[in-house]
């Protein structure tokens, strides 16, 4: 659950730059 909500937060910081 951990390892997905990282990746989650992964995208979500590359679609904020």
């Amino acid at each position: 659950m951990l390892k997905r909500l990282w990746d989650l937060q992964q995208e979500i910081q590359a679609v904020k730059i």
